[in-house]
């Protein structure tokens, strides 16, 4: 009895201690989540039926350190609310930087057979009215306000509309967006002509490659590129030429570097159009305006 007792107390309590005492390990927070395809979430018992699952920042276990967030596919636009909950989602994850929102079809608007908690025909409009403003709303505050550095969109029948907000969104300084993705989705030569005029108005524009391709912009939407980077281009060749002829103080040389690197026009260096419509001459001028080869054929 006495041995047994020696063996439990020498033995046994000290190991029961370190497991009590010990913290457990804390698993490492997530910093990329994906929620592709029909399925919203990451529970079992989740329906394919992405309109019966919506997107909350509960249904998809947010984490405020998330920097990659991948939305594709998960039918945003078919849920009630859809867009406001997206908004809430990304004021819940500020560091954010990569957002994936392809294939939502982000300017469809519900129909009735969604939302079974309406027979007015006239409340349903108005909850329609109310995800147009939501996504005008998602473009021109929310994404300036948040960190996000590329953005997918393609494949969303982004029409002329939603085109003028993302065009407000880059107009704005705080926009820190470097890679946009607009494929396969319908904006015409006025949406495009909003963007253009959005980096144009915008000298801090960091936005280095933007893809259009798929689109109906035409020679007219293309123009309004060209006319972008060739009066940066302009712009920038004039203050060099001012500079070799005038002499500046080291202070002024500083300022100077900084305007021809926020130059209107200059951070944007890759502009895809393929499948637009556009002519041959138009996208040699293109090519010319971007300083690339890589940009040939028209169609």
């Amino acid at each position: 009895v006495v041995v047994v007792v020696v063996v439990v107390v020498v033995i046994v309590v000290p190991v029961i201690a370190v497991f009590v005492l010990l913290p457990l390990p804390t698993p490492p927070s997530a910093t990329i989540l994906s929620t592709t395809s029909n399925v919203v979430g990451t529970n079992d018992n989740e329906k394919e039926d992405p309109s019966s699952s919506p997107l909350t920042c509960s249904s998809i276990h947010i984490s405020a350190k998330i920097q990659k967030l991948y939305l594709s596919g998960c039918g945003i636009s078919s849920q009630r609310n859809g867009i406001q909950n997206l908004i809430s989602i990304i004021k819940e994850c500020p560091n954010i930087e990569i957002l994936d929102l392809r294939y939502n079809d982000l300017q469809i608007v519900k129909s009735s057979k969604h939302r079974p908690n309406h027979d007015d025909q006239n409340d349903l409009d108005d909850d329609d009215n109310d995800d147009r403003d939501n996504l005008g709303s998602f473009f021109r505050v929310h994404v300036p306000q948040s960190n996000i550095t590329i953005l997918h969109l393609e494949g969303n029948n982004i029409d002329d509309n939603v085109a003028a907000a993302i065009g407000d969104a880059l107009s704005n300084p705080a926009t820190g967006l470097t890679e946009l993705y607009l494929g396969s989705n319908k904006i015409r030569s006025n949406g495009a002509k909003a963007i253009a005029c959005g980096l144009k108005s915008n000298s801090t524009s960091a936005l280095s490659k933007l893809y259009m391709e798929g689109n109906f912009i035409g020679d007219d939407g293309v123009e309004e590129f060209c006319i972008l980077l060739e009066e940066g281009k302009k712009n920038k060749t004039t203050r060099t030429t001012t500079r070799e002829i005038s002499p500046v103080t080291e202070e002024e040389e500083e300022q100077k570097e900084y305007d021809d690197d926020s130059s209107s026009g200059v951070a944007l260096e890759k502009l895809w159009v393929e499948n637009n419509g556009v002519g041959k001459e138009m996208m040699k001028r293109l090519a010319q305006a971007l300083q690339s080869d890589s940009v040939i054929g028209g169609f």
